[in-house]
């Protein structure tokens, strides 16, 4: 075989060598490729959540204030017992004072007599039957009313007459009243059965407070005397000597 020839085989053997080698080169790239698994893309992280929005806190309705409370209407207390009511007592005892002005006034329809002082006050008859005795000139306050009620009239008696009053000035007179009358009270006049209440109210005509006390006494044949009194609480003088001197001297006819 000549030179040549060899020379060529070797060349032709260098190649298929050659083309072996790359063959197994790209093989084995192609099969590592394949053998080793590409990475997962990396999870795409979920958004993260958005925090809920908070709804705007709700206002408070304003706490309703409160209605202030009403100003309770000040509560009529009761009085004690009037000293005039006493001072009358006392002077029932005594003998009715002497003097020219006092006379006796009688009540035709009624049948019953008091004495009072002409020089000091006027006194008429009313058309009740009943005596009025006021100041002189002067038709109204300070004021002395006497009267006679038969026993169905008052109620049954003294005491029965008064509480009646007393119920009626409280309705009548209502948030003026500033001194309830309360229970009648006994007055010690020795054996005569007298009984009186007491009470004071606001009267927005006399621009004043009024005090008013109010006597029944029962008599034998079970019949009410009844003996009222009203004047301006600063003014309670008259009223007084008035009440005094009828209370001494009522009598019935015989």
């Amino acid at each position: 075989m000549s030179v040549y020839n060899l020379t060529m085989k070797e060349d032709s053997t260098m190649k298929n060598r050659m083309i072996a080698l790359v063959l197994v080169i790209l093989m084995l790239s192609a099969l590592t490729a394949c053998g080793k698994p590409e990475p997962a893309p990396a999870p795409t992280e979920a958004p993260a959540a958005e925090a809920p929005v908070e709804e705007p806190a709700a206002t408070e309705e304003p706490a309703a204030t409160e209605e202030p409370a009403a100003t309770e209407e000040p509560v009529a207390t009761e009085a004690p017992a009037p000293s005039n009511a006493e001072e009358a007592a006392a002077a029932n005892a005594n003998a009715i004072p002497e003097g020219s002005g006092v006379v006796e006034k009688k009540s035709a329809l009624k049948g019953f007599s008091i004495k009072f002082d002409s020089d000091k006050y006027t006194a008429f008859e009313n058309s009740g039957g009943g005596i009025d005795v006021f100041a002189a000139e002067n038709d109204g306050v300070p004021c002395v009313y006497v009267n006679l009620f038969s026993k169905d009239m008052a109620g049954g008696d003294a005491q029965s007459y008064l509480k009646q009053l007393a119920s009626g000035v409280e309705e009548t007179l209502g948030k003026n009243l500033e001194t309830k009358p309360g229970e009648p009270k006994k007055v010690d006049l020795g054996e005569r059965d007298v009984y009186y209440i007491y009470y004071t109210y606001k009267d927005a005509e006399l621009d004043g407070v009024v005090a008013s006390a109010i006597w029944a006494e029962n008599l034998a044949d079970g019949s009410v005397a009844s003996f009222n009194s009203l004047a301006l609480q600063e003014e309670t003088a008259d009223v007084d000597g008035i009440l005094n001197l009828a209370v001494q001297s009522f009598q019935l006819a015989q």
